[in-house]
């Protein structure tokens, strides 16, 4: 990757098929017969209660569960599945500098593997650099992880998911512990990547108001099945929805 590529042929393309996915731990159904498409270009939001299964979700499309039923399809044109994950809780090296993080994410992107006792080639230097002015994180590229702001952790795993330039990028409560500007400001930052590069995103969210104002789509989940899906302003005014989920939420 040099600067993050972009895909305007991918407009619009299906990316992944979830198809009739189900999974149980022991006695437990935490999801039932369970599909749905993310298409290029597009952001998907997940929502339900907790309990509701989104979590496994994200789990068995990020490749870290096995689903007991049902198939994962990518479209054969694309050569291997691209996946970027971002956490409720962020994942860094508190004692590397931002600049090391990109370092390490890029050299992973490129070989597969990465080591903090390698040294980095001038390509990936040369990419972790546009990547710094890329994310807004220049001003901050030889703090240590553990120096930086909440909101700046955030910022710096969002640009370290996308380093790899994925297909598919999964975002677990991305603006969870962030306060309201900076909640903003990173999901504007995930809307205008998601267009430039023609990532497919996938995100849970606490937040109707952050769900409803950037997702494309929304996907509404109960006891491990999707009850609704469609526009912000056809979840919002779906009745069933309004009972398992928003009655409690937003008070409707």
């Amino acid at each position: 990757m040099s600067k993050t590529q972009t895909s305007p042929e991918l407009k619009g393309c299906l990316v992944l098929s979830v198809q009739g996915v189900g999974k149980s731990y022991d006695s437990f159904q935490a999801l039932q017969d369970l599909s749905l498409e993310l298409h290029a270009g597009e952001i998907t939001a997940v929502i339900g209660p907790n309990g509701a299964g989104k979590s496994t979700l994200f789990k068995i499309i990020g490749g870290e569960l096995t689903p007991d039923q049902g198939l994962l399809v990518w479209p054969s044109h694309f050569k291997r599945a691209r996946i970027g994950r971002t956490y409720q809780l962020a994942e860094i090296f508190r004692h590397l500098s931002v600049l090391d993080h990109l370092h390490l994410a890029l050299q992973a992107a490129s070989s597969g593997t990465w080591s903090l006792f390698s040294s980095f080639s001038s390509e990936v230097h040369t990419q972790a650099l546009e990547m710094l002015v890329e994310f807004d994180l220049k001003h901050l590229s030889h703090q240590r992880a553990s120096e930086l702001s909440y909101g700046d952790v955030r910022k710096l795993e969002f640009a370290l998911a996308c380093a790899a330039n994925p297909l598919v990028l999964l975002m677990d409560e991305p603006s969870s512990g962030m306060i309201e500007p900076e909640r903003l400001a990173l999901m504007h930052s995930v809307r205008a990547w998601c267009e430039r590069t023609q990532c497919a995103v996938l995100f849970t969210e606490h937040s109707p108001e952050l769900v409803f104002e950037f997702a494309h789509k929304v996907l509404v989940m109960s006891a491990g099945r999707l009850i609704a899906q469609g526009s912000p302003q056809e979840v919002q005014n779906d009745p069933q929805v309004q009972s398992v989920y928003l009655k409690t939420k937003v008070g409707v």
